[in-house]
């Protein structure tokens, strides 16, 4: 019986070792015989030969919205779709390479690695915010300046889009707070532009 059990143990190690010298082997065709790299972008729609498959998934609004943020602050990406080809494909590199039951302290650091990157790009989101609040304050002095009455409304609009979004309430009460200082200040020039052709207006009865 130990024998057997010898035996059944060795075959078995022999199993896991093929089936992991074929997971690389996929992984290595995938990458087209080139190392993998973990900072690359893999968004090839199709292989070598133009062969492709269809892949058609549901996902929630909030992660569409979320995969649209980064596809907008990345160049890398040219869509949605580079987006998620690229994930799927680093995924699979960590599936095939690293499996689900890889030790503790590996899981340890690729969570730890997963939530470096999600506060990174909490961080990056937050930022573009604040540079988009910086470029509207700007926008709405170039059209104070311009008497652009229209654009400054479309801009006024485009904030408030912001307020109703699905945004942390902080951030929403700052897009709230801009919305309503561009109102004032469109409703501020356009009594003082129209002062003066009043007062011309009286004069030139007199």
């Amino acid at each position: 019986m130990a024998r057997k059990n010898g035996s059944g143990t060795q075959a078995q190690q022999a199993k896991a070792a093929t089936a992991q010298r074929q997971q690389q082997q996929s992984v290595f065709a995938l990458t087209a015989g080139k190392k993998y790299d973990p900072e690359a972008i893999y968004s090839a729609s199709t292989d070598g030969r133009g062969h492709y498959e269809q892949l058609r998934v549901k996902i929630t609004p909030q992660v569409e919205h979320l995969i649209a943020e980064v596809v907008n602050m990345h160049d890398e990406f040219r869509s949605s779709n580079d987006f998620v080809r690229n994930a799927i494909f680093h995924m699979l590199h960590t599936y095939l390479i690293n499996p689900p039951d890889v030790e503790p302290r590996l899981k340890q650091a690729v969570a730890a690695e997963r939530q470096t990157h999600a506060l990174a790009m909490d961080a990056r989101m937050l930022q573009a915010h604040y540079d988009l609040m910086s470029s509207v304050k700007s926008a709405l002095n170039d059209c104070i300046e311009t008497a652009d009455w229209q654009g400054m409304q479309d801009l006024v609009e485009m904030v408030e889009e912001q307020v109703t979004g699905n945004l942390p309430i902080g951030l929403r009460e700052q897009y709230a707070e801009l919305a309503e200082e561009g109102l004032d200040s469109m409703r501020n020039e356009m009594r003082l532009r129209k002062a003066p052709r009043r007062v011309s207006a009286m004069r030139d009865k007199d």
